[in-house]
């Protein structure tokens, strides 16, 4: 599944790994302190003390939540299957409101801890990064069909997949150092869930950010909570918030009144944004975001947040979410730069207070103040070796598993840790500025249509595929016919794939102006099977590469999406036949 943007443009780490199996190919036919349940002190954030939590026991860092769904199996099919349609990013006004969401519940009996709820309601979750067919993140709700039905207090549960995260620890080690920065962030353990006997392998059990959530965190639940999907406080960019509470009143005030207030001057920002948000809250969430590397949140990609009209100072308080891609650094930009590590600046709010002196110094002081006061390196690598043990055993029959060096990518996660400090300092020392132009729309514009055929032998994907296999590649690209002269193919096993091995299978075509088309299907070795498969972003992940080989560069022209896949002859076994066709319509990210 490839998420939509990375930084300021639409670059995600699986992008990255699509193009990477474009290097070999080339060479081929070319010749060349940390708390579990902590809870920091920020200015401005106020906490309820309602006394002793029956839910705290769900979120013991001590547990592995053992969660047995038991369900029709029709309705289970019906259920992982579910998915977004690409079309909720195709037209002009594919920003114009919440994106949709396809899912629905079904009944099933689910045991948590050996406690038998009947008649749960369980549905998939997840946007597009997240999804998966086989292991779907997961929502329960224990009311769904029985009024006031909990679970030790709680009335949902929400189980995260791990799909984004290799290491599987990721996500309760990044909420923790929110809660420890003082910033209101979810409550984080790990979950073992099996479906209908089959086992699912590790979650991670995160806490739902509903009306409890905000009781906990504030003195008052009555406020308007926003969650933010690919969105943004500027003119076309709002409508994809969703109010999640008090929807019986929908109300776009707290939105309306910080996107007027960040098109204020700079000597006017300040006084138009205090009654609405508490700038230092936002400053700590933000140096927070940076100081986890959440690429995908809401200063770098305007993704992954919530906000929160609290009603009793009437300012807006931002909350993280989706923080499963964190604790890596950012891959470069398209033009082979890297991007800053001690600075986000994509979403509007962070860049007018970055461009800002006065605020880019508060914000840099923040910084300066969680590496020294919240990054205990030897309290995090601690908890690395605490998670790691706990899930072990677990994760040996994870989906997500096979293929995975599990410990290798753990060490990565310690590695992170143990250069971050050096790494902002040494940044923090000579702060960079933030020049990069404001992104335009995210929708995907129509580029074209792309067909064609393959017959190729599965094997290594070294091989010259224009001695291995056959093609055809046609079409038009923004208007132009595709006009090709040889023809090529290949299919195999990548197996260093950083989400797991998958199987690829490449058409590759010499345009007659001399470039080097070539198309990639990549697809976990399950989905590796004859049949009709749906191109959209789901489990076939398909791109078309151009190459200039006198320049020596390359781009991807766009994705296909919108189409089919169509393998009529697969095989594993070195040699046998793979055979199959395509069409699609070809999608052009904005970015």
């Amino acid at each position: 599944m490839t998420e939509l943007e990375l930084v300021r443009y639409v670059q995600s780490p699986e992008k990255m790994r699509l193009l990477s199996t474009v290097l070999p190919l080339l060479l081929v036919v070319t010749g060349c302190g940390v708390k579990q349940a902590g809870q920091g002190a920020d200015a401005g954030v106020s906490v309820a003390d309602a006394g002793p939590d029956e839910t705290d026991k769900m979120f013991d860092s001590a547990r592995v939540i053992e969660v047995d769904i038991t369900m029709d199996e029709a309705d289970w099919d019906s259920l992982r299957l579910q998915a977004r349609g690409i079309d909720m990013f195709f037209g002009e006004d594919c920003q114009a409101e919440p994106f949709p969401k396809p899912y629905t519940y079904f009944s099933a009996t689910v045991h948590v801890d050996g406690v038998e709820v009947k008649q749960t309601g369980v549905r998939k979750k997840g946007f597009l990064g997240s999804l998966d067919p086989n292991k779907p993140s997961l929502k329960l709700k224990f009311d769904e069909y029985v009024a006031d039905q909990k679970v030790s207090g709680m009335k949902r549960m929400t189980l995260n997949n791990n799909r984004q995260d290799r290491s599987f620890i990721k996500q309760c080690i990044a909420y923790a150092v929110f809660r420890d920065a003082g910033i209101p962030a979810p409550r984080c353990n790990f979950a073992h869930v099996t479906v209908n006997g089959n086992d699912m392998g590790v979650f991670a059990h995160v806490e739902s950010v509903k009306k409890p959530f905000l009781r906990r965190h504030f003195a008052d639940d009555e406020g308007v909570l926003y969650e933010g999907t690919l969105s943004d406080f500027r003119d076309g960019w709002s409508g994809t918030f969703e109010q999640k509470t008090n929807k019986t009143e929908p109300t776009t005030a707290g939105l309306d009144a910080m996107r007027l207030a960040l098109q204020s001057s700079d000597s006017e920002l300040l006084a138009a944004l205090e009654p609405i948000i508490d700038v230092d809250q936002f400053i700590n969430f933000w140096a927070a975001e940076v100081l986890i590397a959440h690429w995908d949140g809401y200063a770098n990609n305007t993704n992954n947040f919530y906000v929160y009209n609290d009603p009793t100072s009437g300012q807006l308080r931002f909350m993280p979410w989706g923080v499963d891609g964190v604790l890596a650094d950012a891959n470069p930009f398209p033009d082979g730069n890297d991007p800053p590590k001690v600075v986000y600046a994509t979403g509007l709010l962070a860049r007018r207070l970055y461009l800002l002196p006065e605020t880019r110094t508060r914000y840099l002081n923040r910084l300066r103040e969680l590496l020294a006061q919240v990054w205990n390196e030897t309290a995090l690598l601690a908890e690395v070796d605490r998670m790691e043990a706990q899930i072990r055993d677990i994760v040996t029959n994870d989906p997500f598993a096979e293929g995975v060096d599990v410990a290798a990518e753990i060490e990565l996660v310690r590695d992170f840790i143990r250069n971050r400090n050096a790494i902002l300092t040494a940044e923090l020392d000579a702060p960079p500025t933030w020049d990069y132009v404001l992104r335009e729309t995210f929708c995907f514009a129509d580029v074209g249509t792309i067909t064609g055929s393959f017959s190729t032998t599965y094997g290594d994907l070294n091989r010259d595929p224009f001695t291995v296999g056959t093609a055809t590649v046609g079409g038009d690209i923004h208007g132009s016919t595709i006009v090709t002269t040889q023809q090529g193919s290949r299919a195999g096993l990548n197996a260093a794939a950083p989400n797991g091995p998958r199987v690829e299978i490449h058409a590759l075509a010499w345009r007659d102006d001399g470039m080097l088309l070539f198309t990639v299907f990549s697809m976990p070795p399950g989905a590796f099977m004859a049949g009709l498969l749906t191109l959209d972003f789901g489990e076939v992940e398909s791109f078309l590469y151009e190459y200039d080989p006198i320049a020596d560069e390359g781009r991807v022209i766009g994705y296909l999406a919108d189409g089919s896949l169509t393998l009529s002859s697969v095989s594993t076994t070195p040699g046998g036949q793979v055979t199959g066709t395509f069409t699609s319509t070809l999608i052009e990210f904005p970015f």
